[in-house]
């Protein structure tokens, strides 16, 4: 894998799997199903509540709606990088610095890199997409995860991708993709998995590999993200 992908081309992945709605095949009928019958908060999530390839579809119109309605705006955000990137902030995170430094590009980085961060906020000034990726030295693996909020600060959308190599399930790269969507109580409405090869064909979990999964922590709002990167 090469060293500086794009992060752009796991939100264009990621795009590509929320808009595949009702996609039947062998391979995704082995992931997992979660049961409705609890209603999953953030909170249950940063408890690992459930399995990373676990997926959740929601039967009711009006969630179904709230979900449209995310994916619109995370079509928005994300069209931002070819149509007017100026928007998108850059910040990058150094090794024994508390406070991350706000760049131009991610074209030149520091060997004390240790994470960076995308973020748009409104016409109020207001974040409303906040892109983390750590960064890694070997290449063989990238990371991001990803917070939409609405107006309130609320988280609605939380999204981590992977590009990893060493999978046992594919020669090349494996694409791998978990997105949450909450209702206004934040709870869990609907969860998406996706796992495909480079080609774009779908890769069963049970035969793959994950050398570089970490524990990760979806924040509740901005505020509780804020103040742990730092980033007002």
């Amino acid at each position: 894998m090469k060293k500086g992908i794009s992060n752009l081309l796991l939100l264009l992945f990621f795009l590509s799997a929320c808009n595949q709605q009702d996609t039947a095949s062998e391979e995704s009928e082995k992931v997992s199903t979660v049961s409705q019958e609890k209603r999953l908060t953030i909170a249950d999530l940063n408890t690992r509540a459930i399995a990373e390839d676990s997926l959740l579809e929601t039967p009711q119109p009006k969630n179904r709606q709230l979900i449209d309605d995310y994916r619109h705006f995370s079509n928005f955000v994300d069209s931002l990088y070819k149509s007017d990137p100026s928007k998108i902030e850059l910040y990058i995170k150094l090794k024994g610095k508390e406070l991350p430094i706000r760049v131009k590009n991610f074209d030149s980085l520091p060997d004390t890199l240790e994470k960076s961060y995308n973020i748009y906020r409104d016409t109020t000034g207001t974040i409303r997409y906040v892109l983390e990726s750590p960064f890694n030295r070997s290449g063989d693996w990238l990371t991001t995860f990803v917070h939409y909020f609405d107006e309130k600060g609320e988280t609605i959308t939380f999204v981590r991708t992977s590009n990893f190599l060493h999978s046992d399930c594919t020669d090349g790269t494996a694409y791998e993709v978990s997105a949450y969507f909450f209702d206004q109580q934040q709870q869990l409405i609907s969860k998406m998995y996706e796992l495909k090869d480079q080609k774009g064909a779908l890769l069963s979990p049970a035969t793959c590999t994950f050398k570089y999964r970490k524990p990760y922590h979806i924040f509740q709002n901005l505020d509780e993200l804020q103040k742990t990167i730092l980033i007002k």
